[in-house]
């Protein structure tokens, strides 16, 4: 994703942490914020490479405009990007600026945030307990080895550990990993389910969780998230569940977050 206005500016990683205040009560993704301002993942853009009134992370596919949606400066930067692939639409001001610049190259997506204040941790506590318990012979539950980075790829369409972590060691450390396996013999074992953190700062993280398709509706993805979550809260790091779909608010819920907030994300495309 690339400018074609020279005149936005790419901060540099020493300077991002001036734009903290630009993003500190964005009430969602705050793995993303964080992992960009203070850990140099993604790229910051700002219509000056002083000027501290509005700014943009783009982080892989992602985008969070922050600050003075009314200013000049939002403006030129809105536009200088004609592809946004997932801009987050927190904000009526910055929804309603990229409506008026991109038109009908704007389409709206549903998406659900449960946030880790509505987390029931006793809830959550009997139902690790539970399915951990429950979980079938022929299945294990693991953290990945050290080989195991593409194959997570090539089992779950797994991208992140290589574009949202500095290297398998740090996915392996940072994002722990909760992995089902189904064991074919006493040997060998096929991936077919997984949860880690998808972007991971700090204090925040958001999860990653997928299931093999031929391995579905058997409560994997349970199993993995729990294992994941469970590791999360002992390190005390802040968890909310972001969810695309009513399958994933379900498994969100199942897993102790009890209220859902309906939020948009803009996709933003030219028009053809």
């Amino acid at each position: 994703m690339s400018s074609k206005n020279s005149s936005v500016h790419t901060i540099d990683p020493s300077q991002r942490n001036d734009y903290l205040p630009l993003f500190k009560d964005i009430p969602m993704w705050n793995a993303c914020i964080h992992s960009c301002l203070e850990d140099g993942f993604g790229t910051l853009h700002g219509n000056s490479a002083r000027a501290t009134d509005c700014a943009g992370i783009f982080y892989g596919g992602l985008v969070i405009f922050a600050g003075d949606a009314g200013s000049p400066g939002a403006q030129e930067l809105v536009r200088s990007f004609p592809v946004l692939p997932a801009v987050l639409g927190y904000s009526p001001e910055w929804n309603r600026l990229i409506h008026r610049i991109h038109g009908d190259g704007v389409r709206e997506i549903r998406r659900y945030h449960m946030p880790c204040s509505s987390f029931e941790l006793r809830q959550f506590r009997e139902l690790h307990s539970h399915v951990t318990r429950r979980l079938d012979t022929d299945y294990q539950l693991e953290s990945p080895s050290s080989a195991d980075t593409e194959a997570l790829r090539e089992s779950l369409g797994w991208e992140h550990p290589k574009h949202h972590f500095h290297d398998p060691s740090d996915f392996r450390l940072r994002s722990f990993p909760g992995i089902v396996s189904l064991m074919e013999n006493s040997s060998t074992a096929q991936i077919v389910a997984g949860a880690s953190a998808f972007i991971r700062s700090g204090n925040h993280a958001e999860c990653q969780v997928n299931t093999v398709e031929t391995q579905r509706r058997r409560g994997l993805a349970t199993v993995a998230a729990a294992a994941w979550l469970n590791t999360a809260l002992e390190r005390e790091i802040k968890v909310p569940w972001d969810a695309a779909n009513k399958a994933s608010v379900s498994l969100g819920r199942k897993l102790g977050y009890e209220q859902v907030k309906e939020y948009q994300v803009l996709e933003v495309f030219p028009e053809q």
